[in-house]
């Protein structure tokens, strides 16, 4: 241990100073210095075959502080009446409410392929192999146009609170946009 007392030593003022100058608080300083210093104790023999002491102390000094600070971040309590309860329906809820009436306005292939795919999670290339399809063409069909849920809400369509809500009004894309 006797390497660790020399390093220490030798080091100790350079890393005070620089502790001091970054906390502003000297009691915190000496705090941080202890910390470090058992740090090293711990790394026993180990401490001995660091190439460059000096760089390893000031290494696990500034680790350890950014972790002493990060811990001491100020938070701000927030009152209990920030979020307001809400009278509007859910987005979700009101999605599932009138999706089957938006699915029931489009073509057979743009029904099947997004229940199959959006709601029911088959992969389009399983998707393309089971319809005959390469996958360049399900990817196309699948993507090009506006799912369900996209011509079920646009939120530039007159509503409560001056906002669109799903199902309100429908704006089906005609067929030669499909």
């Amino acid at each position: 241990m006797n390497c660790l007392t020399v390093a220490w030593t030798a080091h100790e003022p350079e890393l005070r100073g620089w502790l001091r100058h970054r906390l502003g608080n000297p009691a915190e300083a000496d705090d941080l210095m202890q910390d470090l210093f058992l740090k090293a104790l711990r790394q026993g023999e180990r401490f001995c075959s660091v190439r460059n002491a000096r760089a390893w102390l000031f290494e696990v000094a500034r680790n350890t502080l950014a972790d002493r600070l990060r811990v001491a971040r100020e938070t701000v309590e927030l009152p209990e009446d920030l979020a307001a309860p809400s009278d509007e329906p859910d987005t979700v809820d009101t999605l599932t409410a009138c999706l089957p009436r938006v699915l029931s306005e489009l073509s057979a292939e743009d029904r099947e392929a997004i229940t199959l795919c959006d709601l029911q999670g088959m992969p389009q290339a399983e998707f393309a192999r089971t319809r005959g399809l390469g996958l360049s063409g399900a990817k196309v069909a699948h993507t090009a146009r506006p799912s369900a849920p996209a011509r079920a809400y646009d939120p530039g369509l007159p509503g409560a609170a001056g906002r669109g809500w799903p199902c309100e009004r429908l704006r089906v894309a005609p067929a030669y946009l499909k």
